[in-house]
C-alpha cells in the first residue's frame, strides 16, 4: 500500500467514525426525547453534552456496531444476534462504570428492575441490543456507508473538532459539579470560571438524569 492509499484509507475511517458517532448521538437524543413524551405526556430534553442535542453513549454504541460490522458482516444472523446481545450488555455496563469511576456520577440505574446486573444493566435490554446489531449490520449500514463517505471532509473536520471540544468541556464541567457536591474546593482560576459558568443549577437543568454518586439511592 502506497502513501496515497494509506492516507485515503485513514481519511475514510475518520469520516465514517465521525459521522456515525454524530448520527448515533443525534438519534439517541431524539429517541429518548420522543420516548419520554410518549411515556409521560410532557417534553424533557436530556442531552449528554453541554452544547447540542447529542447523547454520546448512543454515538459510541453506533461506533461499536460499525467496528463489528466489518468483523461479522458475513456471519449468520443468529451469530450476530448472540454477539450483539453480549457486547451490548457489556458496553452498557462499561458506560455506567466509567462516569462513576471518573466523575462519581450516574446517568441511569436499574435497581428497581428484577433482572438487573449491579443496577447498571437490565438483562432484557441486552436482547434489544442484539436486535439492534442485526438490523444495523445486516440492513442499515451496508446501504449507509457509501453515502456517508461522500460527506465533504471540511464538514466532517469541523464537526469532529466541535464534538471533541464539547466532550472535553462537558467532562470538566461534570467533574467540577461532582467536586462541588462533595465540597472539594477549587483553587485553579480557569476551573473557577467553569464553576461560575456551569453552576449547580445549570448542570441540574442541563442534565436532569445525572446524579452525583453519593446522592444515588436504590429503589428496590
Amino acid at each position: 500500500m502506497n502513501l496515497c492509499d494509506f492516507m485515503e484509507k485513514k481519511k475514510r475511517i475518520f469520516i465514517i467514525f465521525t459521522m456515525m458517532f454524530a448520527i448515533g448521538a443525534l438519534l439517541g437524543f431524539g429517541i429518548e426525547y420522543v420516548w419520554y413524551f410518549v411515556k409521560h405526556g410532557t417534553v424533557l430534553s436530556k442531552p449528554g453534552l453541554l452544547y447540542g442535542p447529542f447523547k454520546p453513549i448512543y454515538g459510541l454504541g453506533c461506533l461499536l456496531m460499525v467496528v463489528f460490522y466489518y468483523i461479522f458482516k458475513k456471519e449468520k444472523v443468529i451469530i450476530v444476534y448472540i454477539v450483539g446481545t453480549i457486547l451490548g450488555g457489556a458496553f452498557e455496563y462499561l458506560m455506567a462504570v466509567i462516569p462513576e469511576t471518573l466523575f462519581k456520577v450516574t446517568y441511569w440505574r436499574y435497581d428497581s428492575f428484577n433482572l438487573n446486573i449491579d443496577g447498571k444493566v437490565y438483562i432484557p435490554y441486552c436482547f434489544v441490543w442484539g436486535l439492534l446489531f442485526v438490523i444495523f449490520i445486516k440492513y442499515i449500514y451496508p446501504k449507509l456507508e457509501e453515502k456517508i463517505i461522500k460527506t465533504p471532509f471540511v464538514v466532517v473536520l469541523i464537526l469532529n473538532i466541535f464534538l471533541v471540544l464539547d466532550a472535553a468541556l462537558t467532562g470538566i464541567a461534570v467533574y467540577q459539579y461532582s467536586n462541588r457536591v462533595h465540597n472539594i474546593p477549587t483553587t485553579n482560576s480557569v476551573l473557577k470560571l467553569i464553576d461560575k459558568k456551569y453552576d449547580n443549577d445549570y448542570m441540574k437543568k442541563r442534565f436532569p438524569n445525572m446524579r452525583i454518586k453519593k446522592e444515588v439511592k436504590k429503589n428496590g
